[in-house]
């Protein structure tokens, strides 16, 4: 749905990452067209610094460097954390949803709409992603002093 609906859009660059997973050459080459391209693992840093949007499922990892590089997001949550993070970052203003409901089956038409959503609300995303980056870099600046208790304390 990804791939089909990127291919309706003119001026879009989709990278897919697989995420180490194993899938077959064949719908690999199902998936690419002339604006999506397939791999098996990115460099998710690199990727996100040149990214405008991420679509993402809302692991932690993902969410917080997507949060750092400024990255606004469309959730598709799978399990366990990703659906309650997934509605923080809505509540943050720093993600839209993809889907009404975790693992809802997509269509092309579904990721075109949520597209026009992020691109349409992208100034409040960017806005908002401020807002939660200094709060992300203000955890981060206060690590030292919870490492030294946390060493006190053993």
């Amino acid at each position: 749905a990804i791939a089909a609906a990127a291919s309706r859009r003119s001026g879009i660059e989709v990278i897919m990452s697989l995420g180490g997973t194993t899938v077959s050459e064949e719908r690999v080459r199902k998936l690419q067209t002339g604006s999506v391209t397939v791999k098996a693992f990115v460099p998710q840093w690199a990727v996100l610094a040149e990214a405008d949007a991420f679509i993402t499922h809302h692991g932690l990892n993902s969410t917080h460097e997507a949060i750092f590089g400024r990255v606004p997001m469309l959730s598709y949550p799978f399990f366990w954390d990703q659906p309650a993070l997934a509605t923080k970052c809505q509540a943050f203003g720093v993600a839209m949803p993809l889907a009404a409901v975790p693992r809802a089956a997509i269509t092309a038409d579904t990721v075109h709409s949520a597209l026009d959503r992020l691109v349409g609300g992208m100034a409040g995303l960017r806005a908002g992603l401020e807002v939660v980056r200094g709060y992300e870099l203000g955890v981060m600046a206060g690590r030292e002093a919870v490492l030294d208790r946390m060493l006190a304390l053993a």
